[in-house]
């Protein structure tokens, strides 16, 4: 679990039980003393690109979230769905 002040540009987290990544960081260091770095972070929805801005505290923790990129081609239109195949296993990943 990365804290908000280990995030990357391209990192992936859960947010509410989504898939968010991480696409801009903006830090912003207090002037006064004894207050804490404010992260401002702007994520976009893995599934519905939507975007979402949340701030955080350098210390608060984000669940990760493991995701493999891989290479796929797509096949057929399949109803309202659309079939695709790993171009490395050859194998039928699924349908999105």
């Amino acid at each position: 679990m990365p804290r908000a002040c280990d995030l990357k540009k391209g990192n992936v987290v859960e947010i509410n039980g989504e898939a968010y990544m991480v696409k801009h960081i903006d830090v912003r260091s207090p002037s006064a003393r004894g207050a804490v770095t404010l992260y401002k972070v702007r994520f976009s929805n893995i599934k519905t690109k939507q975007k979402y801005e949340e701030s955080c505290k350098g210390n608060d923790m984000l669940n990760e979230v493991a995701l493999q990129r891989r290479s796929v081609q797509y096949l057929y239109p399949d109803g309202a769905l659309h079939v695709f195949m790993d171009s490395q296993e050859y194998s039928h990943p699924g349908i999105s």
